[in-house]
């Protein structure tokens, strides 16, 4: 497989580089098919690194059978997803060439059972080291995965509640919302749009 040397975490902007540079693998097409179907058996059998698996656009696993569960009406393999992530929970905050985690996918896709059980994998996660995004510095301060992850913005600047807000599904949005900083639910994107005003023209659009 043709291989090159990337960091752990390939969206620079948006995730400092933590770890060691590693080399990537990218997916033959029998691992990506078996990522889109949620095959535990074939990744069970695969021996390398999870988290420098990728596809073409740097999307993992993760990223691939949560997309086709959004798309293309796959079940969702929750088996499948205890197994990359019990061997690597960095995943979930791993993201591809447009910065999006899986948690964005999962929003996107308005897929609420998925986005739960990230949250709950991301709860039971170690501390991380503190992370400024904007400034991409560290501390020595300590932080959970489940506020990491929530904050993580994609190439848009959008988070997972920019994502979720465009459905109108509002247990999905109060899902994110117990969980999220006050505070940090009225953060912009780079079109300056928050979630609350993203809501509010997605009414205007369906009532007006």
């Amino acid at each position: 497989m043709m291989q090159l040397d990337s960091s752990i975490i390939p969206y620079q902007s948006q995730q400092p580089q933590a770890q060691p540079v590693e080399s990537i693998t990218f997916m033959d097409s029998d691992l990506f098919k078996a990522a889109e179907a949620g095959d535990t058996e074939t990744f069970n059998k695969y021996q390398g690194h999870l988290h420098c698996l990728l596809d073409g656009r740097q999307n993992t696993a993760l990223h691939l059978h949560l997309r086709a569960v959004g798309i293309g009406g796959r079940d969702f393999s929750r088996n499948f997803l205890q197994q990359l992530l019990d061997r690597y929970p960095s995943l979930l905050l791993q993201s591809n060439d447009r910065g999006e985690i899986p948690l964005h996918i999962a929003a996107q896709y308005n897929q609420h059972e998925i986005v739960n059980f990230l949250i709950e994998r991301a709860k039971v996660a170690p501390p991380l080291p503190h992370v400024d995004l904007e400034k991409g510095t560290f501390s020595e301060a300590t932080v959970g995965w489940l506020r990491t992850m929530l904050r993580v913005k994609d190439e848009e600047g959008d988070t997972a509640l920019h994502k979720a807000v465009g459905w109108s599904d509002v247990n999905l949005v109060q899902l994110l919302l117990k969980e999220l900083d006050p505070e940090f639910s009225m953060c912009a994107n780079k079109m300056g749009e928050t979630p609350l005003y993203i809501a509010a023209m997605r009414s205007c659009g369906e009532d007006c």
